[in-house]
């Protein structure tokens, strides 16, 4: 391994501080030397253990802390028996390091100081995916078996079995972000980084999306749309996740398309929003917690209309804006971007969708497209209304598995689509069975409207006592009404924002640009 994966760019250090993560770069220092350590050893005794077997030991702890606290040579001998000759020096390695580092960024050499988890002798974690672990059970499938510290505690090896791996001759993985349908996150620092179209040494965290098998044109597909979006953004202000490299990635037996992006360590909305917002209401006063709660939503959903807004004006509709394609940066702030641009489709290659519309996640699909009706930029926007109030519910809107159960969810919370824009669909006369199936009766807390039809089962909306003859469209302000009784939310500048892009018709709901604009975001800082 090179000399360079020592080494630590100024300004990299200088962001990791600013998000709160020194300790983790420093971490991944130390480790980053433990293996160039342990590489030499090996080279001297052929030893046959992996690039793993480093962490795997249960005297590396203790080890960490020695080379720490002494100041005296101390040399590693793999065979087992007294030092020699053929060991390392660890305290003469790491002053040489340390001497090059000051060398070249003065003050910044803390970035790689030895981190350990306080009152714990184990070293610290990057989201479970360094290191090893206290656990008192058996180990997880995919996981290596438990060993015994010095304390007799068992430790599992939570790093997945692709750490240590330099893929491209350049990127070696660090930890697993995540895992998805048809791709997996890894946490991988760039040991060859350049700047200003000039090679130079150096270290740097990118995260590394692999394609499965199946996927390449995806990931091709992807990093085409991120890289075009990224250069009609070269100051990089609007929330769409950086990209930086694509290349093959060759294993035993297949090639995968892999994607070199920005690291995104916060987790995704889907998996981080709830804990934040769990962990808010245990500290604050219920009322307090409510209009905190929708501060944060505030802060998200005007990131992702940014995104959105750079995209359509380029003429490209992202179709899969869902919760768990929004990643926050980091793990202590909503800074959030947009991924996953698979997918993505211009305006003009829409209709290559007409045939089948199997296009956008079910739970987030708009109905035009439910409906097979022509759509286009107006479905980004039904799916943030639907991720709107996903972070306000702390559930999805709609949870249904297939395009009929997904239709039937929309009449409970939209009524009926207007027959001017959707009579012509193929299922609107099932749609128009399912919602005059039943007596209407009416319903206390609602005025009388001319409306007919049931809600969310024994919710039922009452019909115009005096009206002969019935409408099966709901009234604007009914339907925005129900909205807000649905959601339990007492803001109605959320209600109306959330009720303008879950409008039926998409010539009626707001452009990106547009929801920008609503009151819903005034007095934002």
């Amino acid at each position: 391994m090179d000399g360079h994966l020592q080494r630590l760019r100024t300004h990299d250090y200088t962001i990791l501080t600013t998000l709160g993560l020194a300790k983790l770069y420093g971490d991944i220092g130390l480790r980053l030397e433990e293996a160039k350590i342990n590489q030499i050893a090996e080279s001297e005794t052929n030893s046959h253990e992996s690039f793993a077997g480093v962490y795997s030991s249960p005297r590396t702890p203790g080890r960490s802390k020695k080379l720490r606290s002494s100041s005296r040579p101390h040399r590693v001998n793999t065979n087992g028996g007294d030092s020699s000759s053929t060991g390392v020096n660890d305290a003469d390695t790491i002053r040489r390091r340390k001497s090059a580092f000051d060398g070249d960024l003065g003050s910044s050499s803390a970035a790689f100081a030895r981190v350990q988890t306080k009152g714990s002798d184990t070293q610290s974690d990057i989201s479970g995916g360094l290191g090893l672990r206290k656990h008192a059970g058996k180990p997880k499938v995919g996981q290596t078996g438990p060993e015994a510290d010095a304390n007799g505690v068992d430790m599992i090896d939570t790093r997945p079995r692709e750490y240590g791996e330099v893929w491209f001759n350049r990127y070696m993985i660090l930890a697993k972000l995540g895992e998805g349908a048809f791709s997996q996150a890894f946490l991988a620092a760039d040991t060859h980084c350049t700047r200003m179209g000039r090679r130079h040494d150096g270290t740097r965290l990118v995260s590394i999306k692999r394609m499965g098998a199946q996927e390449g044109a995806i990931g091709i597909a992807d990093y085409h749309s991120i890289s075009t979006l990224n250069a009609l953004d070269p100051r990089a202000r609007v929330p769409i996740v950086r990209i930086y490299d694509m290349f093959m990635h060759q294993t035993e037996t297949e090639s995968r398309v892999c994607l070199v992006m920005e690291p995104l360590l916060g987790g995704t909305l889907h998996d981080t929003f709830p804990r934040r917002i769990a962990a808010l209401y245990a500290a604050q006063d219920t009322e307090v917690a409510r209009k905190m709660h929708i501060d944060m939503i505030r802060k998200v959903v005007k990131q992702l209309l940014a995104a959105l807004a750079h995209m359509h004006s380029n003429s490209l509709i992202h179709a899969d804006v869902k919760t768990t394609n929004i990643i926050c940066v980091d793990s202590q702030s909503l800074r959030a971007k947009l991924i996953d641009f698979g997918n993505a489709v211009s305006d003009g290659d829409v209709s290559e969708y007409y045939k089948t519309f199997e296009i956008q996640t079910v739970w987030f699909r708009a109905p035009e497209v439910a409906y097979q009706r022509p759509f286009g930029r107006a479905i980004d926007i039904w799916s943030v209304g639907c991720v709107m109030c996903e972070l306000w519910l702390g559930r999805p809107l709609f949870t249904d598995m297939d395009n009929h159960s997904l239709i039937r969810s929309m009449l409970k919370l939209r009524g009926l689509p207007p027959a001017s824009l959707y009579a012509s669909s193929p299922v609107y006369s099932e749609a128009v069975r399912i919602w005059s199936s039943g007596r209407p009766t009416p319903s206390p807390g609602f005025a009388p409207a001319v409306v007919r039809g049931r809600l969310h089962g024994s919710h039922n909306l009452g019909m115009g006592v005096s009206s002969a003859e019935q409408s099966l469209d709901w009234d604007p302000q009914l339907r925005m009404h129900w909205l807000k009784h649905s959601l339990h939310v007492d803001d109605n500048d959320f209600v109306s924002l959330a009720d303008s892009m879950l409008e039926y018709d998409p010539e009626q709901r707001p452009t990106a640009a547009e929801a920008l604009q609503h009151p819903f975001f005034d007095n934002m800082f």
